[in-house]
This record gives C-alpha cells, structure tokens and sequence, in this order.
C-alpha cells in the first residue's frame, strides 16, 4: 500500500460524493486476511432511461386469459347480479389517497404488462484493496431488483473490462457512470419502450423472473417482450451479482410505485403552462395527469373552479380534460381532493343520477326501492334487496 493509492481512494470517494450526494454511502471498514482496514461503501446508481422502458410478468399456465368481451360485460353493466347501485357507487366513490398506474394483462393474456419512466436504482457495493488503482481493482457486488443473475453478470463483465482498460487509475467513478448511461444498451433496453398499445410487436422490454431463473432467449420469449438483444451470455455463477427479485407480481408493483412515486417528484419541481389561465406554474400547484391517460398538467386553482361550476350548474359533462384534443373525465378521487366534502356529495348525486339514467332497460321498483316516498312512509325497514319479483306478480 502506497501513500499514493490511498491519495487516489481518498480523492476518488470525494468527487462520487460531490457528484452522487446521498446515494453514495460510506460503510464501516473490513479487515483483509492479514487485519488490514479497507474503505468499504455503496452507490446507488439512478438508471438514467431516455424513454418509458416496458416490464413484464409472465402469468403461469393455470391462470386463464382475460377476454376482451367478459371485460366489458363487468366495465358496462351488462350483468345485474348485484344491486345497480352499489355498481354506481362504485363508480363515483373516491379512492384513498393517489396511486401509482396498475398493470394490465396483454393481449394474449399471458402476462402483465406496464411501463415506466424511472426504475429503483442498481446497488454497487464496494471494497478498495490496500493496493488499489495501483495494482488490484476494487471488489464489487452488483443488485437490482428489475434485473436477472444473467443480465447482472453482463453487467459485472462490462465493468471487468473497464478496469482492464484503465487499469492503474482510479475506476469506481466510470463504473457509476458506465452503469448510469450504458448498461441499458448493453442488454439492448434503450430503444423505443412499449406505449401500451401493441405487446407482441416485439419492442424491448424487461421480464421479471424471480432469481436465478435465466432469461430466455428473446424469440422464445411470449408476446414477443424479450430481455433485449443482450440479454444472452450472462452467467449464473458469478458470485458478484444479487438478483433482488423472489416475487415477479410484487417486484413490479414495487417497481411502478417507485417509478409514480419518482414522476411526482420531478413534475413538483417542473414549470408548467396552465391550459385554462395560461399561467407559468410550479409543478407543485398543479395536477400531473388530471384523468388516467392524460398527462396534461393543469393547476388545482383552476381545476376547483371549473368543478365547483360545473356542479353549481348541474352540468358535469363539462368535468373533462380542458385540452380539446383529450377531454378525458376527471376521476372521482382527484375532485375529492380538489373542492370541499360539500361540493364532492353534490357531485356524487349528480354523477349516481346520470350514471343510473344510462344503464339500459333499468326500472325503479316501488316495493323495494329506498328512494319510493311510498315505501319510505309505510313504516317498515328498508331492505337492501332488489330483485323482489314485484313486476312479475
């Protein structure tokens, strides 16, 4: 060990903290064979993505497709098993609190499918040895909770050769910036991802296996969403990688929170043209998205207004997207944030008549129905049953 080495360890920690921040992580030190003390710490690397990157889960042969038409059969009403209304409660009850996007089935059905603009970052601990950049490379282990042992294994021997090309000098930081800017298209994920409208096209995407399940080759792969053209020629005997994936189901919904959770953070710090008062504001005082499938961002101050009108007027068709190109409908859970409780139930009543006056071929019973003056005054309980019969006696 030189005093130069320790110079170089010591000025390379300085630049990854002045560059990474919090990420990176100082550990206790370890003791090599001989006692001696070795600086040990850990980056967290943020994949930098240039486009939505595609995940998918394969489902098991013992879970049946979803049609299209049973879908729809449950999302228009055609079934009356229960009660209509509790159905159009259901529709107009606000969620608790904002959740990340869900993921869907494909096409096929064989798998789920969902796409993200930020992935959890890549783990990178780290040991120097007393003779490093001098002599010997630093030992790494490399984890990911959306990466395979195979893919994580490319990933090591990429870093492999980095040192054997700078060799002598310090290299933890080009491995960071290696792994932030090039790892993506070295198991070919940098390509245009999946925009949800075509699965089995074949673009790039990520498949979640639990770990030490190899990935298959891409041909092979269902609805034609591979590990990426380099995802083959890993190793799953390389004792440096950690695959943090044991549940595919629960790793991608861990993967969307933390990539929902991401996107609010950068839109909050993000300036935005309101599309009602054509203002500059701050991401914090505006909606991300007002309507799933929308990503037009409107400020709450004119988003409450417009609702509160619309309700003072009975007219919440008019509750829509104010982009004239989409006009999606503003969901109930982001009007329960927006205007006062008040405001919201008048909402709901107006929302349950509407929905209740579009379901086909409905009819109010005088028998059973709570809302029959009728049967409010003749003195018995209100049963919660619906199909009594009467328009059959």
């Amino acid at each position: 060990m030189s005093s130069s080495d320790e110079e170089e360890k010591a000025k390379e920690l300085l630049v990854l903290q002045s560059v990474y921040g919090d990420d990176v992580l100082v550990g206790d030190s370890v003791t090599d064979n001989d006692g001696a003390a070795l600086s040990a710490f850990s980056v967290d690397v943020e994949v930098a993505l240039e486009t939505r990157v595609s995940l998918q889960v394969e489902l098991g042969d013992h879970e049946p497709p979803v049609s299209e038409a049973s879908s729809k059969a449950v999302a228009g009403f055609t079934s009356f098993v229960r009660d209509p209304r509790e159905l159009v409660n259901a529709q107009t009850k606000a969620a608790a609190g904002v959740q990340a996007v869900l993921p869907t089935r494909s096409k096929s059905g064989r798998s789920l499918v969902a796409t993200a603009r930020f992935l959890p970052p890549l783990h990178l601990a780290l040991v120097l040895p007393r003779d490093y950049p001098s002599s010997s490379p630093p030992r790494f282990t490399l984890s990911a909770l959306w990466l395979d042992v195979e893919q994580l294994s490319l990933c090591a021997k990429a870093l492999d050769k980095l040192w054997e090309d700078m060799a002598g000098n310090g290299v933890v930081f080009s491995w960071v910036e290696w792994l932030k800017h090039e790892a993506m298209a070295l198991l070919g994920l940098d390509g245009n991802g999946y925009d949800g409208s075509d699965l089995e096209g074949g673009a790039p995407c990520l498949t979640l296996r639990p770990h030490g399940v190899k990935s298959a080759p891409a041909a092979e792969n269902i609805d034609g969403c591979g590990g990426g053209s380099g995802s083959n020629g890993g190793s799953l005997d390389d004792v440096r990688v950690v695959a943090e994936c044991e549940s595919p189901n629960e790793a991608l919904v861990a993967i969307l929170q933390y990539a929902f959770e991401e996107e609010q953070r950068a839109f909050a710090l993000e300036v935005h043209t309101c599309p009602i008062c054509m203002d500059e504001v701050p991401g914090m005082a505006c909606v991300a998205g007002v309507a799933a499938g929308c990503e037009h961002a409107v400020c709450r101050q004119c988003l409450r207004v417009m609702i509160e009108t619309a309700v003072d007027s009975a007219t919440i068709d008019g509750i829509r997207c104010p982009m004239p190109e989409c006009r999606s409908e503003l969901p109930a859970a982001l009007i329960a944030q927006l205007v006062p409780s008040e405001t919201q139930c008048k909402w709901e009543g107006l929302r349950k008549e509407q929905l209740l006056a579009a379901l086909p071929g409905l009819c109010y019973c005088p028998r059973c129905d709570p809302a029959s003056a009728q049967y409010r005054h003749s003195g018995r309980p209100l049963l919660k049953g619906t199909l009594c019969k009467f328009w059959e006696a």
